[in-house]
């Protein structure tokens, strides 16, 4: 007993002492630090309960394996270091006796079980990083010296620093907080707290705060007024509407991407050298007084035109109208000099001139989705990246940038394209075009060719053994043979991605397997080669192609090199050995013929099936020619007119409502301001609009307009072909289909989803496997043949609605 009491006793004065006395560790703010446990530790389930650190312990701290920690090992202990990040270690569930590492500075854990931790008995902590846990909870009263506290993606919804006075440096990324309270971290210079639900955050009266990130948060207002000493300021995606940062003089860097501001006054922020804004629709921007700006991103949706001659240090501008073709912007000024060297202006349907001849020394274009016609980069030598998709630039020459590597022209109307002297490329974009043929022989270092949804009849690329991805889908080649064959980790492979789908080939050979082989399906119209031919000589029309390796013919019969049906019209398919070990499966349709003849259809224009279909149904009737011929424009936008007569042409052939016999009256022709009696289709236009297929657009005064001559795009088509389809009693019990870039934003995303559901729009394929459907792309006739059948089909198979 009187040992007892005394021992007490000492405990009493030594407790005191350690409130009077600094420690070796010192005396931190004002809270006691208990001195660290003496002596030897055994390292047992009493001491360390938690199996998998126990025996990290083992492994690491207990140097002597002797199954005890001694003084001298505790002491040694500087760091504790856990990198679980692929899941392959035991995961910790508790790190008691952590406390009997007096000397431990550094925390670094990821991936574990902690929901808890206690660093009341770790006070020379420096440095904490606890991440990718269900931590909910951790002590931090006794971490006076703590300068770096990193604890993203845990469970957190509260966290009391207020006893680390020291703290410089914390990131809380990916967790549950409402709200933050760092007023008593003076010294804090750095804070990441993105990605959370915050609303509010307490800053210290005097702030150090240097850098600030608070994206993906809650946040309708933050005043940072009083933090002056602020270089990075990060508010992206909150529903912030304003933000002020006049005081603000030493601010860096400034990001408010996707953020509901809409007018910003930078006038005071003179060093600010990189600002984003992407998807913020700011109706105007000074940024005169900004003259150390390097980069900058912004939204041109909402705004007309921007001048930055006052920029002269630029080196990278992204400018984006967004997808969905809205932007009204039609003027840039860019800064003249060597500095600007990255340029993406993107999607902007009214901006037609952008001119960078004052800028040598850019070397990264991009202007995709423009309406430019011309675009001289006759004095940009320097050019290594250059895209100008979707621009009205047919006859775009890149002869005078042989160094080019990466050139994307798709969708320009480009009919022939002049690679001579461009041997440099490594990656080479002209889908959608209108191209007969493409050489790329002169190209060995060609990585990847995409040429999908021309015209081609046959392409050689035996001389690019680079080649890695190749995209021919939607041509007329008959045969095509892929020679590389490339050495990997497990042996030899063939291209990561080869694409022929409905590319009508008769036989493809392979020196290897592809990684991705992309070929759409035996059963789709433009799968098969069509011949109006009695017989299909091979020799004649795919001479390079091997007619021995054909097998297991069906629906005729081969003869040497000839094909023979067994009746006209008649399909005849067949199996070619490709090599690899892999089987073509290809199809011929021997058609009837002749059809209807247009001067610009021919064996090789896409959907010429349909185009022939609605031909031979007087669906349609094409454009008469000064000789007498006609021609059909493929690649022609189809107008809301045409569509009119489309569509009702199709409803007499099917004998719905009453198209065939309907008339229109004096009140129908007084329905729309822009449709009289010579406007082209009129009466069609008026049937659309009392079927409620098409009601055009309402007027404040007076009547509507339907805008006969403005394009169709295809979510417009959408629309029209389904309420089509309702009229006819056909449009119910359709599963809806999914595309990436058709949200419930989307104009008629409805209809859309249902048109993929049906099959008659399938859309465009991307690389992950998933579907696009490009809303906002103009419906071309070529197109619209194939529509205009798949919905004939679609109405004649389906049952009609009970």
């Amino acid at each position: 007993m009187k040992g007892r009491g005394k021992t007490s006793i000492i405990a009493v004065l030594a407790a005191l002492a350690t409130l009077l006395v600094p420690t070796a560790l010192g005396t931190i703010a004002g809270t006691a630090v208990a001195s660290s446990p003496k002596g030897d530790i055994p390292i047992d389930e009493t001491t360390f309960p938690d199996e998998a650190f126990r025996n990290f312990v083992k492994d690491h701290w207990d140097t002597d394996g002797s199954g005890v920690l001694s003084e001298q090992e505790r002491g040694a202990v500087g760091e504790l270091q856990y990198d679980n990040t692929d899941g392959t270690k035991p995961k910790f569930i508790s790190l008691k006796g952590i406390e009997y590492a007096p000397n431990l500075s550094t925390i670094n854990i990821t991936n574990t079980a902690l929901e808890t931790l206690d660093l009341s008995g770790n006070p020379g902590l420096r440095s904490v990083t606890v991440t990718a846990n269900p931590l909910y909870d951790i002590d931090l009263t006794q971490s006076g010296q703590l300068q770096r506290l990193t604890v993203d993606n845990n469970d957190l919804s509260h966290l009391d620093t207020s006893h680390c006075t020291n703290l410089e440096d914390l990131h809380v990324v990916q967790n549950h907080f409402v709200s933050l309270d760092i007023s008593h971290n003076a010294r804090l210079r750095t804070l990441n707290a993105s990605n959370n639900a915050l609303t509010s955050i307490a800053f210290p009266e005097h702030a150090a705060l240097t850098d600030l990130v608070v994206g993906n948060n809650q946040f309708t207002a933050i005043d940072v007024a009083q933090l002056t000493n602020l270089h990075y300021l990060s508010i992206a995606y909150n529903p912030i509407r304003s933000i002020d940062v006049s005081h603000n003089d030493e601010l860096y860097r400034l990001d408010i991407d996707g953020d509901a501001i809409t007018k910003l006054d930078l006038t005071h922020n003179a060093k600010l050298r990189d600002f984003r804004a992407a998807h913020v629709d700011f109706p105007a921007l000074n940024l005169s007084h900004n003259q150390n700006l390097f980069s900058l991103v912004l939204s041109t949706k909402c705004m007309k035109s921007l001048d930055l001659t006052s920029n002269p240090l630029l080196y990278s501008l992204t400018l984006d109208g967004g997808t969905d073709g809205q932007s009204s912007f039609t003027s840039l000024k860019l800064p003249a000099g060597e500095e600007l060297r990255k340029l993406a202006v993107t999607n902007n349907p009214a901006l037609t001139t952008i001119d960078i001849s004052h800028d040598p020394a850019v070397f990264d274009v991009n202007v995709a989705n423009n309406n430019l016609s011309s675009f001289d980069i006759t004095n940009n030598t320097e050019l290594y990246w250059l895209d100008i998709s979707g621009n009205p630039l047919p006859n775009f020459d890149i002869s005078g940038v042989p160094q080019l590597v990466e050139f994307s022209a798709e969708r320009t109307g480009t009919t022939a394209v002049d690679l001579t002297h461009n041997s440099e490329l490594w990656t080479l974009n002209l889908g959608h075009n209108k191209l007969a043929s493409v050489d790329v022989t002169n190209i060995a270092g060609l990585k990847e060719l995409r040429v999908n949804g021309n015209a081609l009849s046959a392409l050689d690329v035996s001389q690019n053994p680079a080649l890695d991805v190749l995209d021919v889908a939607q041509n007329k080649l008959t045969y095509l043979h892929v020679p590389q064959a490339h050495i990997g980790n497990d042996g030899t492979r063939g291209l990561q991605l080869l694409n022929v789908t409905n590319s009508a080939l008769l036989g493809l050979d392979v020196a290897a397997r592809p990684q991705q082989f992309e070929t759409g399906s035996i059963d789709d119209p433009d799968y098969a080669y069509y011949t109006t031919n009695e017989q299909l000589d091979f020799a004649q029309t795919a001479p390079a192609m091997d007619p021995h390796k054909i097998t297991a013919v069906s629906g005729g019969t081969l003869t040497d090199a000839v094909l023979t049906p067994d009746s006209i019209p008649g399909t005849v398919r067949y199996q070619y050995d490709m090599g690899a070990g892999m089987t073509w499966n290809a199809r011929v349709e021997f058609i009837e013929g002749p059809a209807p003849q247009f001067t610009d259809v021919n064996e090789s224009t896409p959907h010429k099936a349909d185009i022939d279909w609605i031909a031979r149904r007087h669906i349609t009737e094409g454009y008469l020619n000064t000789d007498g011929t006609k021609r059909f424009e493929p690649m022609g936008s189809v107008n809301r007119q045409d569509m009119a007569a489309f569509l009702r042409r199709v409803a007499v052939k099917n004998h719905i409502s009453d198209a065939a016999t309907w008339e229109p009256t004096e009140e129908d022709w007084n329905r729309f301001s822009d449709v009289h009696r010579d406007t082209p289709h009129a009466e069609d236009i008026l049937w659309l609009a009392h079927a409620s297929i098409a009601q055009g657009y309402k007027q404040e005064n007076g009547p509507g307009t339907f805008g006969p001559m403005i394009v169709v795009y295809r979510q417009d088509m959408a629309a029209f072909i389904r309420r089509f389809a309702s009229l006819a009693g056909k449009s119910d019990d359709v599963e809806p289909k999914s595309f990436t870039d058709v949200t419930d934003a989307t104009p008629h995303a409805d209809d859309i989803r249902w048109l993929g559901g049906t099959t008659i729009a399938e859309g465009y394929k991307n690389n992950d496997g998933t579907y696009r459907y490009e809303p906002m792309t103009s419906t071309y006739r070529q197109d619209m043949a194939a529509f205009l059948h798949r919905l004939d089909t679609f109405i004649n198979t389906k049952p009609s609605a009970q």
